[in-house]
């Protein structure tokens, strides 16, 4: 293309980041990158989603979340689904997310109710369930909301683990809050 004058465009970019990225081919990605920086091309959401997606799923997490810090300067909106990328990378690789939540706050990154609920999740999944609770607390203390399912997961994970008495106390807890607790009771009668 370039040898018959043809210059590329934020098309072109998309596509040859995508290929690199979905490969996890990040030298070549770099070499693009330069490339689109000379041509003077511009990043777009699509291009930030395609390359986030290809950090994170390679595990590349520092080069994600310095994607999102060029997303804001760049006044460009970064929505949770970005947050939610690469805080699940982090817990895939560690499983640990209480130090990238601690990390974005002091970065003065905005964690929403969403991001927090994944990852009380994914601690779920893993059976992390200290974890899950310890985050839980944290999200109420810091005025988060957190989502009736994954306290659902909570408190089956303590039912799994013969804790039932902390299950029947996370219960209590949140029906003081208000809200309906049928299936949650439901379910923890029945699993424990």
């Amino acid at each position: 293309m370039i040898g018959e004058g043809i210059k590329p465009n934020i098309v072109t970019f998309n596509v040859m980041v995508s290929a690199c990225a979905k490969r996890w081919n990040l030298e070549e990605l770099d070499l693009i990158l330069l490339f689109m920086e000379k041509e003077e091309g511009r990043f777009e959401t699509n291009m930030y989603t395609l390359l986030i997606d290809g950090f994170t799923s390679s595990g590349k997490n520092e080069k994600a979340e310095k994607l999102v810090m060029k997303m804001h300067e760049a006044g460009l909106k970064a929505d949770a689904h970005f947050y939610n990328l690469i805080i699940r990378s982090y817990c895939r690789r560690y499983g640990d997310g209480n130090g990238i939540c601690k990390r974005n706050a002091k970065q003065g990154m905005n964690i929403d109710d969403a991001m927090f609920n994944r990852l009380v999740d994914g601690f779920c999944e893993k059976g992390m369930v200290n974890e899950a609770i310890e985050l839980e607390v944290r999200m109420e203390k810091d005025g988060y909301e957190i989502d009736l399912l994954v306290c659902e997961k909570i408190v089956l994970e303590l039912c799994k683990l013969n804790r039932t008495e902390e299950a029947r106390m996370l219960i209590n807890a949140l029906a003081k809050r208000g809200g309906d607790l049928s299936r949650l009771i439901q379910t923890t009668l029945i699993d424990c």
